[in-house]
Order: structure tokens, then sequence, then C-alpha cells
């Protein structure tokens, strides 16, 4: 790039960044709007890729299965919850308790997500121990499906067995404590 065109394209980023401030001022933008943008383009974001729903950037960044190992426990179970609320679409509110892990959320299979996310926090086999023990308790002995295991990198659990959000995160909290 030639000096006179390094000059004239630092010159007209020069006038686009002060008519964004002008605009901001003005409040004719959105700051954090253009907060957002201003970071995609710090973080190499690819400014023409398609916009994803809170629940699909969740999942990219949960596909990436990055572990969380600091923090505490109760930090971790935290994180989960948030997450499970979003990416179940569950009201912030809700009581995970009594609430049902949809059959293919966004599209994607249950067992897959559950497993996909839980692994950020927790080794599985210490998960599918504790969740087997807590769905024993609430199934009665006739409608237990059998212990929860392991296969490859998934949770697998009996047909017909589908835990709540809340026990899930439960599991992982007792998994965690006795980490």
């Amino acid at each position: 790039m030639s000096s006179g065109n390094r000059d004239c394209v630092f010159g007209r980023l020069f006038k686009q960044w002060a008519s964004v401030c002008k605009l901001l001022v003005d409040l004719k933008r959105d700051a954090d709007t253009v907060s957002e943008v201003l970071q995609n383009v710090i973080d190499g974001v690819p400014l023409l890729e398609p916009q994803y729903t809170p629940q699909q950037a969740l999942m990219k960044r949960i596909e990436q299965d990055t572990m969380i190992r600091q923090g505490e426990a109760e930090d971790k179970v935290s994180m989960l919850i948030r997450d499970l609320h979003l990416l179940f679409g569950v009201e912030g509110n809700t009581c995970l308790e009594t609430t049902k892990i949809p059959e293919n959320p966004q599209g994607w299979n249950w067992e897959w997500i559950v497993s996909t996310l839980v692994r950020r926090y927790v080794d599985l086999e210490a998960v599918a121990t504790e969740i087997t023990q807590i769905m024993k308790v609430r199934t009665a002995p006739q409608d237990f499906g059998g212990p929860i295991k392991v296969s490859g990198d998934a949770l697998r659990f009996p047909a017909d067995s589908k835990p709540m959000l809340g026990e899930l995160a439960h599991a992982v909290r007792l998994a965690l404590q006795k980490e």
C-alpha cells in the first residue's frame, strides 16, 4: 500500500470514527450496539457473519468444548444453570426442578447438548453416578430405566428416562463437591 493510499485510509477511518462519536453523543445510535460491533471488529468476527440467536451463540461456544476449570463449585453451578436457562429457552425465574428437557431443543439432540455442556464443568462419569442416584430416588422402582452411562463423550440415558433440568444441575453440584 502506498503512503498516499495509507494516509487516505486513515483519514477516512478518523472521519468515520468522529461521525460515530457524534451520532452517539447526539443519541442517534445505541451505545451498546456500537460497542458490540466494535468488539466484533476487535475480536476479528467477520462482519458479514449471520446473526445468531443467544441459543445458537451458546451452542457455538460449547461446541468448542472448553473446560471451565477456574472458580468455586457454586460459581460453576451458577454458570451451568444460566447456560441451561439460555439453551433450553427457560425464563430466568422458572424452577428448574420441575422443568423438563425438550426433545430436540434448537434442532439438536438433547443428550448431546447436555453432555457437551456438563463436561465443560465436571467429569461425565461423576455426573452419571449422581444423576442415576437422583433419578432412582424420584422414580418408582418399576419405572426406573437403569443407570445413566457414559458412552464415548456423551451421557446415555435409558429410554424414557430424562432428568429435570434442576436434577441435572444438582448432579453437577454433587459431582463438583466430590472433586
